[in-house]
């Protein structure tokens, strides 16, 4: 739940960078998404999934231990950015998959 928000079931999904662990004929493994939001630091390769009509999203971030401390203020700014966005999409936009390149870490704060 975000505020008054709340996202539906099967609706978010997380993992790891499904360049390397999914191609295009096993997009229902990631939940079929129409939006995917990349939190790592290198982009998306945008063909991954052939003619599919898909939003891609980067919100890069650094990959280190300090990078995940969200006292620090940097950290706090590059959250609320990523928060920000996904309150911004529409119920078309969905499912979201959300991934940076393991799937912990950055995708789990």
């Amino acid at each position: 739940s975000l505020g008054n928000n709340t996202v539906k079931g099967n609706m978010v999904y997380r993992g790891g960078e499904f360049d390397v662990l999914f191609m295009a004929a096993q997009h229902e493994c990631i939940g079929n998404p129409k939006t995917i939001l990349n939190v790592r630091a290198q982009a998306d390769k945008l063909d991954t999934f052939g003619d599919k009509e898909i939003r891609f999203i980067h919100y890069p971030t650094k990959n280190g231990p300090r990078d995940y401390d969200t006292t620090n203020r940097q950290i706090r700014i590059w959250l609320r950015d990523v928060i920000t966005c996904i309150c911004s999409l529409k119920e078309q936009d969905y499912p979201l998959y959300i991934h940076c390149r393991s799937g912990k870490d950055r995708t789990g704060i």
